[in-house]
């Protein structure tokens, strides 16, 4: 679901590009828009996913490493 939303918005920021280059005076609102959403993009991917818990990683971890019968 969120690779196909990843490529919604990656055809999105193309489509307003190739807008964007076609006449770039008066379509110069299409480039900064597409700069804008790639942008945006680039701040997601870069954060760490809400709710991650490092201590409950690890706690998990090592019920995998000690419990034959702990799966994911």
């Amino acid at each position: 679901m969120a690779h196909e939303r990843d490529a919604c918005l990656r055809s999105l920021v193309g489509a307003l590009r190739e807008i964007g280059n076609r006449n770039s005076e008066t379509n110069s609102g299409a480039l900064a828009a597409a700069s804008a959403v790639e942008a945006a993009l680039n701040a997601i991917r870069r954060q760490t996913a809400l709710g991650v818990n490092i201590a409950d990683g690890h706690s998990l971890i090592e019920r995998l490493q000690t419990d034959p019968s702990a799966s994911l």
